[in-house]
């Protein structure tokens, strides 16, 4: 035990923790008041009171920022899939006003480049809590982006679960109680819409469903999907 008080706040209020109420015991043996003895054992307390209030605060503090970080997230993620929309909206009217309306930057416009290639080799992982994440190979002129499809009825019919630049898209928005779900990458760059090979993704748990690729290359098409 030290017998100097530690600047440390917290190493001294627990070293004057230890000693306020020995020395109200034995005021006068030590040559204090017990006045000024029950003062630092009252100031000891109010400052353990307070040291709890700010313990406290900083783990409110922790737990906002985990929410607000949590629902920036799930804002920009479904607003990706607003984007997708809006832009899919834009191509079929061919009216880039659509664009204007929105606030958002136009695409490049149609025969201004050449169409991107198509995406291949479509592949999926499913992570430890349940997301499934995808990926895929390809390129294009600057300016092609990745729409990504996703089709509950094994491709008949299709829904745009979002946009990205990037050759990866986590899907974090699964339905409960699904065992198969399709999906599609479709390269975009001004009037070209280029899908891949769909790939068909079984949920489970055994090793062999946890991970898979998309066959040979070739154009897909179907009723519900975005040109």
């Amino acid at each position: 035990m030290p017998e100097n008080m530690p600047q440390n706040p917290t190493d001294a209020l627990e070293w004057i923790e230890q000693r306020a109420q020995r020395w109200i015991d034995n005021a006068s043996a030590l040559g204090l008041s017990e006045a000024l003895a029950q003062e630092v054992l009252d100031l000891a307390e109010i400052a353990r009171a307070r040291r709890r209030a700010a313990d406290e605060a900083a783990a409110n503090a922790r737990s906002a920022t985990r929410a607000w970080r949590s629902g920036i997230r799930d804002a920009k993620r479904r607003t990706r899939a607003a984007i997708a929309a809006i832009k899919a909206k834009a191509a079929a009217t061919g009216d880039p006003g659509v664009y204007t309306l929105a606030l958002l930057s136009a695409r490049a416009g149609p025969g201004q480049a050449p169409p991107p290639q198509t995406p291949r080799n479509l592949a999926f992982a499913v992570r430890p809590r349940g997301e499934v994440e995808l990926s895929w190979q390809g390129g294009g002129p600057q300016g092609t982006f990745y729409i990504v499809q996703r089709s509950f009825d094994g491709g008949r019919t299709w829904g745009v679960l979002g946009t990205t630049t990037s050759k990866r898209f986590v899907d974090d928005d699964l339905p409960t109680g699904l065992e198969e779900i399709s999906y599609a990458a479709i390269a975009r760059h001004g009037e070209h819409a280029v899908w891949g090979v769909p790939l068909p993704v079984r949920l489970g748990t055994r090793p062999a469903e946890c991970g898979g690729r998309a066959g040979r290359d070739e154009r897909a098409g179907g009723d519900g999907r975005a040109a």
